[in-house]
């Protein structure tokens, strides 16, 4: 064949001078499950003899391979008793009294209502994907009673927002320009720091544009 010339596919790399480098394929390496999870044991039961010759065996080692699975969810009903007792000789009845509930949901408990709650504001599902799945789980749960709960339990909470609010408002660096007497942020102050927080955003210089209102912290 004239004008043309045909390289070994071996030979190819070198006469083009490409340089090829040789690499080892690493085996992947599987990350180990975390150490806090329980173990649950499941031991294969050993023959009684050995298969060939039907002698004894004795214990060498074991191998071990680990596979993650979960418990589905479980629902319980808690029965709280108030035992009644009366008296022989006055018969006069006696009764502990009601247990202290620190919310108006009288049907639901404390676990349930935090996972509602951290589905809720921390998955952002609506309440009623959670009434659905529920439903799935033979737990019909209305969407306006979880309204009620999730309203009862903000309640309730308010005092612990505020508390936190206080303690993040409270830092060195946020108050040292704040008003003892109100509690908040001088508006003058307020201007001040949303020009810098502009002017960082973008790169220009500390100036607030016309109509910007103050930061509200």
């Amino acid at each position: 064949m004239t004008g043309t010339c045909i390289l070994d596919p071996s030979r190819r790399g070198a006469a083009w001078g490409i340089i090829v480098t040789s690499f080892t394929r690493k085996k992947p390496v599987r990350t180990p499950f975390p150490e806090h999870l329980p173990r649950e044991r499941v031991v294969i039961p050993a023959p009684a003899a050995c298969p060939c010759c039907g002698g004894k065996l004795a214990k060498l080692g074991e191998d071990v391979t680990e596979t993650l699975e979960v418990v589905p969810r479980q629902w319980k009903v808690v029965q709280t008793v108030r035992e009644k007792f009366t008296c022989r000789s006055c018969e006069k009845i006696t009764q502990l009294p009601a247990p202290f509930r620190y919310h108006r949901a009288r049907r639901a408990g404390a676990s349930l209502l935090a996972m509602i709650l951290y589905a809720k504001y921390g998955h952002h599902q609506p309440l009623n994907r959670q009434s659905e799945s529920f439903a799935r789980e033979g737990i019909e749960l209305d969407v306006s009673t979880m309204a009620d709960w999730v309203g009862a339990c903000t309640a309730n909470l308010a005092p612990l927002v505020e508390l936190i609010r206080r303690h993040v408002r409270g830092v060195a660096r946020l108050t040292r320009h704040c008003r003892a007497d109100a509690g908040g942020f001088h508006p003058r102050h307020r201007r001040e720091l949303a020009a810098k927080a502009y002017g960082s955003r973008t790169g220009s210089a500390p100036a607030l544009p016309r109509g910007m209102p103050d930061m509200a912290f």
